[in-house]
C-alpha cells in the first residue's frame, strides 16, 4: 500500500519531495473539477525581469473533458503546493486565494484513448493588464503612483501583497493611455529611492506577492548594512551522492545542487557599447530651449551612486571593470575619475583605490572614454509646478539605472537543486565556489578543495524554475544566481606593465599597393630631420612681432568683462584702443605695452593696426627670400627625399613577404546540444501506461530551463 501522505507533515523524505493539497480547473461557467490524479508535470517561472509568474501544466484527458467541460484557453487554475518542512509558511505556494489565469490550450499528444494537454497560466493580473489602459495624470511619488495602478480596481486590482521602495520628491506625470505595466516600467525609468542611492528598479512577482523594488533594497537596508542571505549553497560538494536522507537533515540535503554552470556573461565589448564603463547623455530642456551634456564613469559609481552585493571596503576596489589600462601602449594624463563629485573624503578613498592614480601620469581605462556610448533624453523643466526647479532630473538617472541593470547580472550562475519553494527571485543566496585547480602530479588527492574566494559569497537570486513531477513524486529547481562585484578585491595595478613585445608600425599609415607609397605625409614620418628653415611663425616669435596675440587678449578680456569694443581695431592706434579700454573700465595695459614694444620694433611710430601688420609682413618677407634661407630649404628637402627612398624599401620588402600568403578562415569546433539532464525516478511504483510515461518524459526535456526563458509572451 501506499504510503498516505499528509499536506501539513514535515516529513521530508528525499531531496525534492513536495505535497500537493489538489489541483482544481474552473471552467469559464465555473464548474470546477479536480484534475490532481491527472496531472503529470507542472512548471513555474519567475523572474526579476519579467513582471508576473508564468508556467504550464501538462495532463491528461481520459474522460472528454476538453469538449465536456469544455476547456477553451481561458480557465482558472488553483492548487497549493508546499516542500515538507517548517519554514514559517514561506515553504508554500499558495494558490488557492489568489488562483492563476489559464490563457492559452495546447494539446501536446494524442492516443486512441487520451489525449495530453498543456495549458500555460499566469497571474491574473497578466491578463487584466491586456484589457486596460492608464490615462491619467498623477501628482504625488512615483511609488504611490505604482500603488495606486497596481491596486485600483479601474487598473490591475490585484489582492495580492505589494512591496514598494519608496521614492524619492513628488512629481506631476501625466500617463499617456498605456497598459498598466508599461505605465509602471515608464515608472521604473525615472524613480529614484528616497532611502537608498541606485535608481535600479524592478517590478516583479514571486511567491510573496508583487514587488516594484529598486536593487539597492534587495542587497541592503537603507543604512547599508548588507541584507542576510535566505539560502545557502555548497558547491564543492555538487554532484556528489547524500547518504543521510533523514528529516533532520533537510538543509544539509536542499544546500547541495545536483549541477551548476558558470555563465560567460564578461564580455567587455557588449558592455563598452552598452555604456556599462562610460557614457554620455545629451539633454534638452523644451521649455529653455537649452541642452547640457552628463557624463558617467563607472569608477565615479562604483562608490559614490549605487550599493552593491557586497558591502564596498574602504580603500578596496572590487568592481568588473579591471582597474588597469585598456590599452597598455596608450599613456597620457588624466584625473576623470572624480567627476562630478565633491566629498572630499569620497575623492580621497577613490584615490586610495586601485582605481586612483595619485595624480601620476597613467594610461586610459575603460571608464575613460565617454564616447562609448551617447544617449539623448528631455529633461523639461517647468512642465508642471512641482518639478519647476529641477526638471525630472532623467539625464544622471538614465546613466545610473542603464549601468546598474546592466551590471547587476554580469558574473552568474545557473543551478539545478533540489525542489524547495522558499526559493523566491530577490532573495540572496551564499555559495561556495570552488577553485578550479587540477590535481598535479605528487598533489595528495585527499587535500580538500579550495574554494575561490573572487567568486564564493552573496548571490541575487534572478531567475527561477521549479518543475513538479507528478509522476515520479519529484520537484527540482533550476535557478540563475547573480552578482555586480568580485568578492575579492584586486590587487593595485602595475601601471608601467608592457607587452613583451613591443608595439611597432614600422609604416604608420596605410600603403597605397599601386605607387607603394604611404598615405601618411611624407614631412611626418619617423626619423625625418627637423627642419632648421625660418617660417612665417618662426619670425613673428624671433623678432616680437606677434601683433594678433595682444589683441585677441584684449578682446577676451572685455568679453568676460561683459563688454563689448564699439571700434574697429584694423583702423585704430594704440591711443584709440586705450581710450577705448578706458572708456569700458578694462585694464589691458599689459596688452598695450606690448603693442607699443612692436611699434619701437618696427619704427613705424604711432600708425593704426593695419599699418603695423603691413610693416610687419613686409619685415619678414625679406627675410624668408633670402639666399641663406633658400640654402637651409635645398638641405632639408634633400634629407627628406633620402628617408623617403629608404621608406621605399621597407615597404617593398613588407610586400615581398606576403606575396602567395593565404589568409584561410578559422576552423570552429562543432558543438553539439547537450539537452536537460532528467532527474531519475524514486522508485514509486505508478501503474502507467507507456503513452503517458512517454509524453511525460518528452515534455520534461522540452520546456525551458531557466537559462533560456522566453521573453514577452504579449
Amino acid at each position: 500500500m501506499a504510503e498516505q501522505l499528509k499536506y501539513e507533515d514535515n516529513n521530508y523524505r528525499f531531496p525534492g519531495d513536495f505535497r500537493c493539497d489538489g489541483v482544481l480547473l474552473y471552467s469559464y461557467e465555473g464548474f470546477v473539477v479536480d484534475i490532481s490524479d491527472n496531472v503529470a508535470v507542472i512548471n513555474i517561472y519567475q523572474s526579476l525581469e519579467e513582471n508576473f509568474i508564468t508556467g504550464n501544466i501538462l495532463f491528461f484527458d481520459i474522460v472528454g473533458l476538453s469538449h465536456r467541460l469544455p476547456i477553451v484557453g481561458q480557465e482558472f487554475l488553483e492548487f497549493r503546493m508546499r516542500s515538507p518542512f517548517d519554514a514559517g509558511g514561506d515553504e508554500q505556494i499558495d494558490h488557492k486565494t489568489h488562483r492563476f489565469q489559464v490563457y492559452k490550450k495546447a494539446s501536446y499528444k494524442t492516443s486512441a484513448s487520451a489525449q495530453a494537454l498543456i495549458l500555460h497560466f499566469t497571474s491574473i493580473e497578466m491578463t487584466r493588464n491586456q484589457r486596460v489602459r492608464v490615462s491619467k495624470t498623477f501628482n504625488q511619488s512615483y511609488g504611490r503612483t505604482v500603488n495606486d495602478i497596481v491596486k485600483n480596481k479601474e487598473y490591475l486590482n490585484s489582492k495580492k501583497f505589494l512591496f514598494i521602495s519608496e521614492t524619492k520628491d513628488n512629481y506631476k506625470i501625466n500617463i499617456p493611455n498605456l497598459r498598466p505595466t508599461d505605465a509602471i516600467n515608464m515608472l521604473a525609468d525615472r524613480s529614484e529611492p528616497k532611502d537608498h542611492l541606485g535608481p535600479g528598479y524592478l517590478f516583479f512577482e514571486n511567491n510573496r506577492g508583487l514587488h516594484y523594488r529598486c536593487l539597492d533594497d534587495l542587497y541592503a537596508e537603507p543604512n547599508g548594512t548588507p541584507k542576510p542571505p535566505k539560502h545557502y549553497y555548497d558547491l564543492v560538494s555538487a554532484e556528489k551522492p547524500s547518504f543521510v536522507p533523514v528529516s533532520d537533515e533537510v538543509f544539509g540535503q536542499i544546500s547541495k545542487p545536483m549541477t551548476y554552470t558558470l555563465n560567460n556573461n564578461m564580455d567587455s565589448v557588449l558592455n563598452t557599447r552598452k555604456g556599462m564603463f562610460a557614457n554620455k547623455v545629451y539633454s534638452h530642456d523644451l521649455y529653455s530651449k537649452q541642452w547640457d551634456v552628463s557624463k558617467f564613469n563607472y569608477a565615479n559609481s562604483y562608490l559614490n551612486e549605487s550599493r552593491h552585493i557586497e558591502a564596498v571596503r574602504e580603500y578596496k576596489y572590487q568592481g568588473i571593470m579591471a582597474p588597469g589600462p585598456a590599452e597598455f601602449d596608450d599613456v597620457h594624463n588624466n584625473d576623470d575619475n572624480t567627476f562630478g563629485l565633491k566629498n572630499k573624503k569620497q575623492i580621497e578613498k577613490l584615490n586610495n583605490t586601485p582605481l586612483g592614480n595619485n595624480g601620476s601620469p597613467r594610461r586610459k581605462m575603460l571608464s575613460d572614454y565617454y564616447d562609448s556610448r551617447i544617449m539623448l533624453e528631455s529633461n523639461t523643466k517647468k512642465l508642471y509646478n512641482s518639478n519647476a526647479d529641477n526638471g525630472f532630473n532623467l539625464p544622471k538617472i538614465r546613466q545610473n539605472r542603464e549601468q546598474i541593470l546592466g551590471m547587476y547580472n554580469y558574473l552568474s550562475m545557473t543551478l539545478d537543486v533540489p525542489g524547495n519553494f522558499t526559493l523566491n527571485v530577490g532573495d540572496i543566496a551564499y555559495c561556495d565556489v570552488p577553485s578550479f585547480e587540477a590535481q598535479g602530479k605528487g598533489n595528495n588527492p585527499n587535500k580538500p578543495i579550495e574554494i575561490d574566494p573572487s567568486l564564493t559569497g552573496r548571490y541575487l537570486i534572478t531567475d527561477v524554475h521549479h518543475q513538479i513531477d507528478f509522476i515520479e513524486r519529484s520537484h527540482t529547481s533550476s535557478i540563475r544566481l547573480a552578482r555586480d562585484i568580485f568578492a575579492q578585491p584586486y590587487l593595485p595595478p602595475n601601471f608601467e606593465g608592457k607587452f613583451l613585445t613591443a608595439v611597432n608600425d614600422p609604416v604608420g599609415a596605410a600603403i597605397d599597393t599601386a605607387t607603394l607609397q604611404s598615405f601618411k605625409d611624407v614631412t611626418k614620418l619617423l626619423k625625418i630631420p627637423t627642419p632648421r628653415i625660418s617660417t612665417v611663425e618662426d619670425l613673428t616669435s624671433e623678432l616680437g612681432i606677434d601683433i594678433n596675440t595682444p589683441i585677441n587678449e584684449i578682446k577676451a578680456a572685455a568679453a568676460a568683462a561683459g563688454k563689448t569694443f564699439n571700434i574697429d581695431f584694423n583702423t585704430s592706434s594704440i591711443t584709440d584702443i586705450r581710450n577705448a579700454a578706458s572708456s569700458l573700465g578694462i585694464n589691458v595695459n599689459t596688452q598695450l605695452n606690448k603693442l607699443s614694444n612692436i611699434q619701437n620694433v618696427l619704427k613705424v611710430g604711432d600708425v593704426n593696426i593695419y599699418g603695423m601688420q603691413n610693416a610687419a609682413n613686409t619685415s619678414i618677407s625679406g627675410i624668408l627670400n633670402s639666399t641663406t634661407n633658400r640654402v637651409l630649404q635645398n638641405t632639408y628637402a634633400a634629407n627628406v627625399v633620402g628617408i623617403v627612398a629608404d621608406r621605399q624599401n621597407v615597404l617593398s620588402n613588407i610586400l615581398s613577404k606576403t606575396t602567395g600568403l593565404n589568409l584561410g578562415g578559422l576552423n570552429l569546433p562543432s558543438f553539439t546540444n547537450m539537452g536537460i539532464n532528467i532527474i531519475p525516478g524514486i522508485g514509486i511504483n505508478v501503474n502507467l501506461n507507456s503513452f503517458v510515461r512517454s509524453v511525460s518524459t518528452t515534455f520534461k526535456t522540452s520546456v525551458a530551463k531557466v537559462g533560456s526563458f522566453i521573453k514577452g509572451f504579449f
